[in-house]
């Protein structure tokens, strides 16, 4: 009553926000969390492949942010800081479609959230300085496999030449056994890799590989495999161990990979090689159940130090899984950091 009658002696009560320190700026590029259902996989990714801006903060509770996407268009509504993540990335999209190219330049491209603007026009630029640097790592990489393999074939030559002249002493009777063992030596037929791995856990704490990586000693010949282990037995235990290994580790999930798991036997017997070096006793006893004919060594054994000790090198390649994330937990990026140190080091 007595504000109806007066109502200027109202006074209207407003609640004080308490200044926070906002998690994000006005400027940052984020992504924002998408919708996954209760049967979608895990391994899609969580967050929009499209890049919006922070334009505006509201001073809330708790703090809610407005967004604008690449084009400078207004997103409606506001987002709450879980509902949005900070790139490191802001220049990368998925590339959508190839329209036509050219090895030194492409000519157009539709990209995911992004418009024929001098910025677009700009982005395309860098996306064509990064095409052909990577181009010449290509051609660099396809030069470096041919010198290996011509290396190979003047071993295969000398093999063979020194199998003739076995063949031939045996004949005549004028060779020992010991004699072959050395004259096989001093032709250097003896070949020797250096293998990583990555495991999951099965039930019984039977470790299974995961990823795994190896290269030739004597070249740059490299191979590199993701395993299925979807259709592996789990049990409580090994299901926490591998959920925290995919997201503290190696980012692998279990189903994720591009070879069915009951092909590992066949692609280690397939290797050519007379020893394999791995880093680790663990990694050692799991080989030994498949390729007990190899010689397996610990090269830790041989003084190799920690692999943080000997991962140092940026420059050293990674598996395509892996460039996102973490490159120094892939085996790829291991085999060579760690023939690196064996080459120094022999």
């Amino acid at each position: 009553m007595q504000a109806d009658a007066n109502p200027t002696s109202v006074e209207i009560m407003q609640r004080k926000i308490i200044n926070r320190k906002n998690k994000f700026n006005v400027g940052d590029n984020v992504r924002i969390s998408t919708y996954k259902s209760v049967f979608a996989k895990g391994y899609l990714p969580s967050w929009s492949t499209e890049i919006f801006k922070i334009v505006k903060i509201n001073e809330t509770l708790p703090t809610t942010y407005q967004l604008q996407d690449y084009t400078g268009k207004p997103i409606a509504g506001c987002f709450y800081s879980e509902e949005i993540l900070k790139t490191n990335y802001p220049n990368d999209y998925l590339v959508e479609k190839i329209i036509q190219n050219n090895f030194s330049r492409v000519i157009d491209m539709n990209v995911f959230g992004s418009s024929q603007s001098s910025e677009t026009k700009k982005n395309i630029s860098n996306l064509e300085q990064s095409f052909s640097s990577k181009l010449d790592k290509i051609e660099h990489l396809l030069e470096e496999i041919h010198k290996s393999v011509q290396i190979q074939e003047e071993q295969t030559e000398t093999i063979q030449l020194t199998c003739v002249q076995i063949a031939e002493h045996m004949t005549r009777g004028e060779i020992s056994l010991q004699s072959i063992k050395e004259s096989i030596e001093v032709q250097g037929i003896m070949s020797s890799a250096i293998l990583d791995m990555q495991c999951v856990l099965g039930v019984n704490n039977k470790y299974m590989v995961k990823e795994m990586s190896i290269v030739d000693t004597a070249t740059w010949t490299t191979q590199h495999w993701i395993f299925k282990n979807s259709k592996s037995i789990q049990d409580n235990k090994s299901r926490k161990t591998n959920k925290w290994l995919e997201r503290n580790y190696h980012q692998l999930a279990i189903e994720y990979g591009d070879i069915e798991y009951e092909e590992l036997g066949k692609i280690l017997n397939s290797l050519k090689f007379n020893c394999i070096y791995v880093k680790g006793e663990q990694k050692k006893q799991v080989l030994m159940e498949y390729i007990p004919h190899v010689a397996l060594i610990n090269i830790e054994d041989l003084g190799c130090p920690r692999l943080d000790q000997i991962c140092d090198d940026e420059t050293l390649p990674c598996c395509i899984f892996h460039m996102e994330f973490n490159p120094k937990q892939c085996t790829f990026y291991k085999v060579f950091a760690i023939r690196k140190w064996f080459v120094n080091n022999s």
